[in-house]
């Protein structure tokens, strides 16, 4: 029976429209049909539709369900989805496994891959020229699923070909021993550099949805600097911080008088020359440190400066060099103390902008706020530095060679891959740690079960 309605466009009131009845759809071969739509040429969907009085949308919605495996001939005529099929993704799990090691062998050479790059690949390798476009949905469960999280690219230090990291860390080693020798580890130290910036907002914020721009209350320019010297002790000693800021002498005069406590000095390039070299050895480490001694530098150009190093000389100053592209693994200022500097001085000031305190710093500022948080570095965490580098070696298993290995693969595949086994790593010494605790005192947990079971 064909239905009957009024028009509603149109004027008249009194004019009818015939609906045609709708079809169950049960005489066709959907098999042939689907057949002819695959051998068949651009708009061959809208045609059949037309000829076989079908809705254009069904026929193509089907059509592509029954390329992707889920529709079989036998629903096709009830239009309804096969109940076995998990309908979350499109591909299979060994396809899903193919382009997750697809990923990770693209992370390991150092490409960057995005959504649209994911989405792209399992389109082309894995669906046909006609299936739809992968959704960002899917891309989202699939990335739940592996647990991969989008996170900021960053240029990674990458290892000459020449350059053997692990002979160079022996030679390094073997040094350390013949200097551990002769010197006491009260009579070791570090100095090194590290850029300073006045501040450090945060990247990320919870706003509400629809914004477009997102805007963050802080506390200074983020381009505007200064260079922070440490200098630290194998028995965890910390010298005084001293800061180069830019400027002439007119800031240093400043600077000095309103903090007596540092060490001010300024240049136009706010950084380390050779003259503020000698100016430091001779302000700031002779007179807080006890000679003979041995200094541990990285391989900068105003860290050997020929004049410097008579001037050390005649102090009975030992220098060693650090080797090249491994200051990060092991220098003690870079493999632990100035990140923990860095992290302290951004919770203090973004701390002051939730109370309010939204300022303008100046240079006095920083350097009263940078002091604080240096005085805060424990000195555990230091002298443990010097053992985590293997400068010091106390215990056989002091150094971190798994660390290092992963450096070095990293290194030279240019990508942040490796971090996640780094993060893996010590979450296993955490592990191991707490159980030797457990069998060292069976008693205590015995006593806890026991009282957990009389409440039981």
């Amino acid at each position: 029976m064909a239905r009957v309605r009024k028009s509603k466009k149109s004027g008249n009131s009194n004019e009818i429209k015939i609906i045609k009845p709708r079809r169950a759809y049960s005489g066709i071969n959907w098999l042939e049909l689907f057949q002819t739509i695959e051998g068949g040429k651009r708009g061959i969907i809208s045609k059949l539709a037309k000829d076989l009085n079908i809705p254009r949308t069904t026929l193509s919605s089907r059509y592509h369900r029954w390329l992707e495996g889920g529709l079989g001939i036998e629903d096709t005529n009830t239009g309804k989805r096969n109940s076995n099929r998990k309908y979350k993704s499109r591909l299979s799990e060994n396809q899903q496994l193919q382009l997750y090691e697809w990923i990770i062998d693209n992370r390991r050479a150092g490409i960057p891959i995005s959504s649209k790059d994911l989405a792209r690949e399992a389109w082309q390798r894995f669906l046909p020229s006609r299936a739809p476009r992968i959704s960002e949905s899917w891309v989202r469960r699939f990335r739940k699923k592996f647990h991969l999280v989008l996170r900021k690219s960053c240029l990674h230090q990458t290892l000459p070909k020449d350059f053997d990291a692990r002979k160079e860390t022996e030679i390094f080693h073997k040094r350390c021993e013949e200097i551990m020798s002769v010197y006491t580890y009260q009579s070791i130290y570090n100095m090194d550099e590290t850029n300073f910036r006045f501040s450090y907002p945060p990247e990320k914020t919870i706003s509400p949805q629809g914004a477009k721009e997102v805007y963050v209350n802080h506390y200074g320019s983020p381009k505007e600097g200064c260079t922070v010297v440490g200098c630290i002790g194998g028995d965890g000693y910390k010298l005084p911080l001293t800061f180069i800021f830019k400027g002439g002498p007119r800031v240093e005069k400043q600077m000095r008088s309103a903090i007596k406590k540092g060490y001010f000095y300024a240049n136009k390039a706010a950084w380390m020359t050779k003259v503020l070299m000698k100016k430091w050895f001779e302000e700031v480490f002779l007179k807080n440190v006890a000679t003979p001694c041995a200094l541990f530098m990285d391989n900068f150009k105003a860290h050997f400066d020929p004049d410097f190093l008579t001037l050390a000389e005649k102090h009975h100053v030992l220098i060693q060099m650090i080797p090249a592209n491994l200051t990060g693994q092991l220098q003690p200022l870079d493999k632990m103390i100035f990140r923990q500097l860095k992290v302290k001085y951004q919770r203090y000031f973004e701390g002051g902008i939730k109370r309010g305190d939204t300022a303008q710093i100046k240079r006095e500022k920083v350097s009263k706020a940078c002091m604080k948080m240096w005085d805060q570095v424990e000195g555990n965490s230091v002298a443990r530095s010097f053992r985590k580098t293997g400068i010091i070696r106390d215990n056989i298993d002091s150094f971190d060679r798994e660390c290092l290995e992963l450096f070095i693969e990293a290194s030279n595949s240019n990508s942040k891959y490796e971090r996640k086994k780094r993060k893996q790593y010590k979450k296993k010494k955490k592990t191991n740690s707490l159980e030797s605790k457990k069998e060292k005192h069976p008693k205590k947990r015995n006593q806890k079960e026991k009282i957990l079971l009389k409440h039981i």
